[in-house]
């Protein structure tokens, strides 16, 4: 009888009973993701000018490839102007030069979709419907947008070009809304309801 009353959860008891689990596979996608944009970017043969740091460059590309902007902005004592920059156009020498550049945008994704799945194996998911499951691979969004945040600061660089100082880095709203909100929000979500589907409602069905 216990199992069945698993039934009335509501999303928000799946969510607090699998909050820490969630945040633990969501803060490893952000970095496997990380991890796996630098080692296409080495592929790639990525090369960095002036004092822009290998890791901070590869930062940018990890959240072009989330759709967040990158952002250049100029300031001096005229005032200070901001603009965004297209890192497979024009932002990083290299890139997309041997890895087909849709290659970086579907790191995010698979490892995401991944981890719902990883996020959904590892919880307690007997007698849940489909939202309740979906709310389990969401909680990768409680690690995921922590890294996001951090790294939209981690990864600006800055220095004097001509008398003006120019910072260039995730710009912050896009960061944190669509790279650490909306991608691991849905495609954890995604990732956790097919991983449901695949194990056929075995879970669910185990529950008596």
């Amino acid at each position: 009888m216990a199992g069945l009353s698993r039934q009335s959860d509501s999303i928000g008891d799946v969510v607090q009973r699998n909050l820490a689990s969630g945040a633990l596979v969501g803060a490893g996608a952000y970095v496997t993701g990380y991890v796996l944009t630098f080692l296409l970017t080495v592929v790639d043969g990525v090369e960095t000018s002036g004092s822009v740091s290998t890791w901070k460059a590869v930062g940018w590309v990890f959240y072009a490839a989330h759709n967040a902007r990158i952002e250049a902005t100029a300031s001096s004592d005229l005032g200070s102007r901001s603009e965004t920059v297209d890192l497979f156009e024009q932002g990083v020498s290299g890139l997309g030069s041997t890895v087909p550049q849709f290659v970086y945008f579907l790191v995010p994704v698979v490892v995401l979709l991944g981890a719902g799945y990883v996020a959904y194996q590892r919880a307690d998911t007997s007698r849940l419907e489909t939202p309740q499951v979906a709310a389990v691979g969401a909680t990768l969004v409680t690690g995921y947008i922590v890294l996001g945040l951090l790294g939209a600061f981690l990864f600006e660089a800055s220095g004097d070009i001509l008398g003006a100082e120019l910072a260039v880095g995730p710009e912050l709203a896009t960061a944190v809304v669509i790279a650490g909100l909306v991608y691991p929000l849905v495609l954890g979500a995604v990732g956790a309801v097919l991983a449901n589907a695949q194990d056929g409602g075995g879970k669910q069905a185990g529950a008596f």
